[in-house]
């Protein structure tokens, strides 16, 4: 099964949650919560830089916030209504991040253990597709995009033990340094397409909280999470959000590489510490997305 977790969108909520609560809520009450405050920093540095890609935001009412989940396409996720005042309000934080290959990929099918999938073929020349082999380990691909992102996939034997393996994995990968020239004997690669959609449990993230001067705490009361990721010829589409409600109280003939298991995948800008996104991906979300423009209506 495919593993999605979405720490820039609960780093948004946090942030936008300071300014009503007066002090950051990062008092934790289990070992999850801990481990994510530890984990965190370096991606809550990194929202001023993508803000053209993360957007978070807090109100007093469901309603405003329902709205702005509505217009940024998860209308289906929405917090339900509490009181009017002054002892409840609701945050969300949203991603939308999308890289187009340098030029259309070449749509083929792709056979894995006797079952064919739809994927494309990206080349060295074209695409710039660059497979930079791993002493001891599975290839890195390396695609570049149109608007200074990057892609990367990695063919990986075994599955993320939790959302925290995932999160160093994905930075490991974005870290993963590549200098060329890069001595590969592969053209380029082949890929499934991808649709998934997860809505990754986060309920953990209820009770965290902050003391206020006064002597009150403010805690998550609710939290949900949903994310999205298509791939295809064309390129790569990410979309999550997270939301919170608190309260006061093989190889082919021409030698392309075939990424022929679950993989995990990073979109980032280079240079860049943390991935945009991260996910491991398993051949039960390899499907054609369709157009990636109309993943709002998924």
């Amino acid at each position: 099964m495919s593993l999605t977790f979405s720490p820039l969108t609960i780093a948004g909520c946090l942030e936008a949650a300071q300014p009503v609560t007066g002090r950051p809520l990062s008092e934790s009450v289990n070992a999850m919560q801990n481990h994510l405050l530890g984990t965190l920093p370096p991606y809550v540095n990194e929202l001023p830089f993508l803000e053209q890609f993360v957007q978070a935001f807090a109100a007093l009412t469901a309603e405003e916030i329902n709205n702005q989940l509505a217009a940024a396409g998860f209308s289906d996720l929405q917090l339900p209504a509490w009181e009017p005042g002054n002892s409840e309000f609701g945050m969300a934080g949203v991603l939308n991040v999308q890289i187009d290959w340098l030029s259309p990929a070449t749509r083929r099918s792709l056979l894995v253990a006797g079952a064919s999938y739809p994927a494309f073929q990206l080349k060295g020349s074209g695409q710039n597709c660059l497979v930079v082999p791993v002493a001891g380990g599975e290839p890195v691909v390396r695609v570049p995009g149109q608007n200074n992102l990057e892609l990367r996939l990695q063919v990986v034997r075994s599955a993320p033990s939790s959302v925290f393996d995932l999160m160093e994995e994905g930075r490991r990968l974005v870290n993963f340094e590549i200098d060329p020239p890069v001595d590969s004997s592969y053209q380029g690669a082949v890929v499934p397409m991808v649709k998934l959609q997860e809505y990754p449990d986060v309920a953990w993230l209820e009770g965290l909280r902050t003391t206020s001067v006064g002597g009150e705490y403010w805690e998550v009361a609710q939290a949900a999470q949903r994310v999205r990721f298509g791939m295809n010829e064309y390129g790569a589409r990410a979309m999550e959000v997270t939301t919170m409600g608190a309260l006061l109280g093989g190889r082919s003939d021409d030698n392309y590489y075939e990424v022929d298991g679950p993989f995990l995948v990073t979109i980032h800008e280079p240079g860049m510490p943390v991935p945009i996104f991260a996910a491991y991906v398993t051949p039960n979300d390899w499907r054609s997305p369709g157009n990636l423009g109309a993943m709002t209506s998924w």
